[in-house]
């Protein structure tokens, strides 16, 4: 789970220019319980954010929560990411282990188009330049990453 302060820090980061586009989607990948993608459709309520998560109980659950409180603009789905087509994102993030990340990274490389934007709290992709790193003022310093993506990738 994505802790409050470190959920702060995701969006001081995200790029402001970015925020302006019209058709904007952002991909939560590996959603969980939903609290990240939750916060992201309050905070941005006019931008279309879709959390995907394979496991069924935490997918279920975000599911009963969007039942009960109800953002137009938040979407789960259930589902392996990685058979998903990511390439209509804007703005991907993700908390997820390095083993993951290294073949997520080959994903968005294959995907996203030049000018989206990659995300990622705790694991850094190696093998990408980072845009920008900061440190959440949590108990661990949780780094977060921001990806543009590029020609050059």
């Amino acid at each position: 789970m994505t802790s409050t302060v470190v959920r702060e820090k995701i969006f001081s980061i995200i790029p402001p220019r970015l925020l302006k586009s019209e058709d904007l989607k952002i991909y939560d990948l590996g959603s969980g319980w939903g609290g990240l993608a939750f916060s992201l459709a309050r905070q941005y309520p006019n931008q279309n954010i879709v959390g995907i998560e394979i496991s069924l109980i935490p997918w279920l659950c975000s599911r009963v929560r969007l039942l009960l409180w109800p953002q137009d603009n938040l979407n789960f789905w259930w589902g392996n990411f990685f058979k998903i087509s990511l390439s209509d994102a804007k703005l991907v993030i993700c908390y997820l282990f390095p083993k993951t990340m290294w073949k997520l990274s080959r994903k968005l490389r294959n995907e996203l188009i030049c000018g989206s934007f990659v995300l990622s709290n705790t694991f850094a992709f190696r093998d990408w330049i980072v845009s920008k790193e900061e440190s959440a003022e949590d108990l661990y310093q949780s780094s977060v990453f921001l990806y543009e993506v590029s020609i050059n990738k």
